[in-house]
């Protein structure tokens, strides 16, 4: 896990190299906000269609030991799905996706 610091705002971040789920995830102590790019299932293929790019997602509230088990976690798309994915409300991430 890396910390990034911008502008005297903290936020958190990891890549889940391994995972077929997760992609990348930044984390901002102060907001409770994490947002997770999901991965890029067409790695190593032609180049994706829009629709069929990564996308990303915002959950609002999540306390700080959860994404420190979060970045632990053996199983990143596990955890995701057990531990955040519907306990948190979300929205779609538009600048995660604007940027891929």
């Amino acid at each position: 896990m890396s910390s990034i610091r911008l502008k005297n705002v903290n936020m958190y971040a990891f890549q889940a190299n391994k995972s077929s789920i997760i992609g990348k995830v930044w984390y901002h102590p102060d907001t409770r906000v994490l947002s997770v790019q999901l991965a890029d299932r067409n790695r190593g293929k032609r180049k994706p269609l829009k629709s069929l790019r990564p996308k990303g997602y915002l959950y609002v509230g999540v306390p700080g030991p959860v994404f420190q088990k979060f970045a632990s976690a053996k199983s990143k798309g596990k955890f995701f799905n057990q531990n955040i994915k519907d306990m948190y409300p979300s929205q779609m991430d538009v600048f995660c996706v604007a940027n891929n």
